[in-house]
Order: structure tokens, then C-alpha cells, then sequence
């Protein structure tokens, strides 16, 4: 990989080795105590009875909104529940305000809570990464290790899932289980010297990052998002979909396959949405993190991997194969926890876009306290 290829403003973007607030032994030692499967379950904890304001239909469908960003909508059976910024905005006559129970709509507790974390973490910097099950956060704040051309980072990344609980007396118990990992932070841009690489670079996440774009560009609305996966470098000269005026470089023109997003309704399941062909400048693209692919454009990939593990307790520093490593996960995930609630021993409090409280505990749940 050469090493002096034109660098992104990502690389400037987020990492510093500022150290972890240190864990008390008494507290380390309790959070590592074995408790069977259930050791890192953090139960969250809302000061509400219900899921604050809301107003909910059964005359309408979710689908029916597809184009409107706000507010937003939840569809539970029958029901479709209108949520948080632009609530009062929001005039459809068909929707009446509703006080729900939080056991009413347990699986709307849970996308509730998840979206919550995800805009704390958000606000406060971090990378966030919605999933299908929950969430991932990418502490950029550490590193665990570098390439050689510093162009490539190596960063913890922690993994978030609510779950809900049934306790040993009977009542649920909301909670996250939190795994660690480890992923990939690009900091450089697909520019020329890349054009012998592009079987390498071929299928990777592009993220736009473009500071000339604007209203005026029809890929605004991905912007600092994934605009798509690399296809092919193409001809110099092509015609660009980006409207950048490209004064500081000569533009690189790659082809990237994006997904239509739909403009009317959803999706059906199982269906992929059409897909286009867009040509930017190279130069205004990233790859997204946390794609490992990366690697492969690094010479040093192999060291790069096993710093990973190492850090993850899978290896010892000598390459060993190391056992115990569920021990030194469980402290990552502690650290990174202190460092987040700002003190030691304190939880983590965020709010849900309904308007209620909602707090992260960092004593795990017991097998105990589970019911059998």
C-alpha cells in the first residue's frame, strides 16, 4: 500500500490516546465476578411508568409516511404510534394523544431505549452504527494501534442490544448486553494511487465527505453517510454527479453503486431496492469504518489484526493463544463505561425522544435476580 496517498480530513477526526478513568479494585473486582451466562447484562432503568408523549392511530400505517422525516413513527401491530421532534408540528387528525404503559409495548421500550443511547453517544462524538438488533459505538477516543502510514486506525468497538427480562420475582427487567470488539477507522480518500489497488478496494462502504457539498448537489442528503460501495475507477474526465468545484485537486472520478432509497412507501421484506451507478471525484469519499476489508490494503495488516486480538484478550502479547480473555473484555467494557458516566461508580442517564429519563446501570445483572 503506498504510503503517500492523499490523506482525508478523517484522519484529524477523533482519536487521541487520552487514558480511561481507573476502576477502584473493590468495584473491578465485583464487575468480574463470575455470574454465570449473564455477567454483562446492564439493566436500564426509566423514571416513567409510561413512554411519555405520544400520539397513536389505527387508521394508518407506517408506510403512509415514508417520505416524512419527522416526527417519527412506530408500528406496533395495528397501531402506529407519531414520536418525538416535530410531534407538535404533526396535524393528521387521525392521530389522538395516547398515555401507553411501558409493559403495554415492551418491544417499543426497547426501540425506545436503543435510539435513546444511540443519540447520546451520537452527541457526544462517538461513531454510531444502528444494527438490526441494537447498536454499535466506536470509541474513538483510543486507539489500539496504527498502520505504519498512519493512514488506518485500530479502535475498541462496543456493541449494544436491549433486551427484556423476565426477573426471578416476577417483573421485566430492561436491559443492554454489551460485547466487545474491535474495527477499522480509515483516514484516507480514494485518490489516484489507488487506481493499481482497485481489486482490493472493490466492494467496500464508501462514506461521502465532501466540504464543497451543499442544497445545490444531489447527493447532499448523504452526506457524512454511506454513499455507496465502490464499482471501478473510471475514465478521466467523466461526467460527475457531485456538483464540487474540485479547486484544490484534479478529480479522480470513481463509479459508486448505490441503493435507491424509495420514495413511496416501504420496502417489501426480502426485496432489494433498485440500485444506481453515481460518479464522484475520489477524492471526496472515505471508506466507512468498521469494514476489516481494509486491511488488505495494508501491508501491515497481520500486525494490525493481531494488536486487535491482543487487545481483545484472545492473544497475549508474544501471539499466544490466551485464556481468560472474557475477563479482559469485561474490563474494556467497565473502562469505557467510567470514561462515558464522566466518574467512576456513577450510571449512565440519557433521554428518550418521548421525553422520559432513562438510566444505564453499570452493575450488571445477576443470574440471581433472573427468573429460571
Amino acid at each position: 500500500m503506498p504510503d503517500d496517498f492523499r490523506s482525508s480530513t478523517a484522519r484529524a477526526e477523533g482519536t487521541s490516546n487520552a487514558p480511561s478513568l481507573a476502576l477502584s479494585p473493590s468495584l473491578l473486582q465485583e464487575a468480574l465476578t463470575p455470574r454465570g451466562l449473564f455477567t454483562n447484562l446492564f439493566p436500564v432503568s426509566l423514571e416513567s411508568a409510561n413512554l411519555g408523549v405520544l400520539r397513536q392511530t389505527t387508521k394508518a400505517k407506517k408506510a403512509e409516511f415514508a417520505d416524512r422525516r419527522r416526527p417519527w413513527f412506530y408500528q406496533s401491530g395495528n397501531v402506529l404510534y407519531a414520536y418525538g421532534e416535530g410531534l407538535d408540528e404533526f396535524k393528521d387528525p387521525r392521530f389522538t394523544p395516547a398515555i401507553v404503559a411501558i409493559e403495554q409495548e415492551p418491544e417499543f421500550v426497547k426501540h425506545l431505549v436503543k435510539f435513546g443511547l444511540s443519540d447520546f453517544f451520537r452527541r457526544g462524538g462517538y461513531l454510531v452504527r444502528s444494527r438490526w438488533n441494537g447498536l454499535s459505538v466506536i470509541d474513538n477516543e483510543e486507539i489500539i494501534a496504527s498502520a505504519d502510514s498512519s493512514y488506518l486506525n485500530i479502535c475498541p468497538e462496543y456493541r449494544f442490544q436491549p433486551f427484556r427480562l423476565e426477573g426471578a420475582n416476577g417483573t421485566p427487567i430492561y436491559a443492554f448486553s454489551i460485547e466487545a470488539s474491535w474495527v477499522t477507522v480509515p483516514g484516507f480518500e480514494i485518490g489516484a494511487r489507488l487506481v493499481k489497488f482497485a481489486e482490493s478496494v472493490a466492494g467496500l462502504k464508501l462514506v461521502l465527505r465532501c466540504k464543497e457539498c451543499g442544497p445545490h448537489c444531489p447527493l447532499h442528503e448523504r452526506l457524512d453517510n454511506v454513499l455507496g460501495v465502490f464499482d471501478s475507477f473510471a475514465e478521466d474526465g467523466a461526467e460527475l454527479t457531485t456538483r464540487c468545484r474540485c479547486e484544490d485537486y484534479t478529480p479522480r472520478p470513481i463509479r459508486v453503486r448505490q441503493r435507491v432509497r424509495s420514495k413511496g412507501g416501504a420496502a417489501r421484506r426480502g426485496v432489494q431496492p433498485p440500485e444506481r451507478t453515481v460518479i464522484v471525484p475520489g477524492q471526496v469519499v472515505i471508506p466507512a469504518s468498521g469494514q476489516r476489508g481494509v486491511l488488505r490494503l495494508f501491508r501491515d495488516r497481520s500486525n494490525l489484526e493481531k494488536q486487535g486480538q491482543i487487545w481483545l484478550g484472545d492473544l497475549t502479547s508474544t501471539g499466544k493463544v490466551r485464556t481468560g480473555g472474557l475477563k479482559i473484555r469485561y474490563e474494556h467494557i467497565q473502562r469505557f463505561l467510567a470514561r462515558i458516566a464522566g466518574h467512576e461508580t456513577g450510571a449512565i442517564s440519557f433521554t428518550l425522544s418521548t421525553g422520559p429519563k432513562a438510566t444505564l446501570e453499570r452493575v450488571p445483572v445477576t443470574a440471581e435476580e433472573l427468573a429460571e
